[in-house]
């Protein structure tokens, strides 16, 4: 995994401390939603903002409340559109366990033009490079 950091240092102040951009390189095969969520936990960061990601996926579970247990998985070569949310990462009682709260939403483009998309039920497969903006607070 490669990290190209924006900009150096604070490039925001507000109300509850400093905001900072992040870009993160994704490579084919990876899991975005797990890389995302790794690099922040280890990090100083308790409340992110997904902006954007450009790329291309191969593996998706969304939720759709059409289908029998609420989820539909897509395979295949899908262009990513938008991908947005934001995580909150909070700590247990007396130094517990780290805990996200969070949520991303997905609009892809099928190679036949047709849209879809929902929100994302724990994996997001890269199929190409995929580069994916943040902002994280501190």
């Amino acid at each position: 995994m490669k990290f190209i950091f924006v900009t150096g240092g604070c490039v925001g102040e507000t109300a509850g401390g400093t905001m900072s951009p992040h870009v993160l390189i994704v490579k084919p095969g990876e899991d975005i939603v797990g890389k995302i969520f790794a690099f922040y936990q280890k990090g100083p960061s308790t409340a992110v903002c997904i902006l954007s990601a450009t790329g291309t996926i191969s593996s998706v579970t969304i939720r759709q409340p059409d289908a029998s247990d609420g989820f539909l998985t897509y395979k295949g070569h899908f262009e990513i559109l938008s991908l947005s949310g934001s995580c909150t990462f909070t700590s247990g009682a007396a130094g517990g366990a780290q805990r996200k709260i969070g949520m991303l939403s997905v609009s892809l483009a099928k190679p036949n033009g047709e849209v879809f998309g929902g929100g994302v039920e724990n994996t997001l497969i890269a199929a190409t490079p995929t580069q994916r903006l943040s902002f994280d607070f501190i």
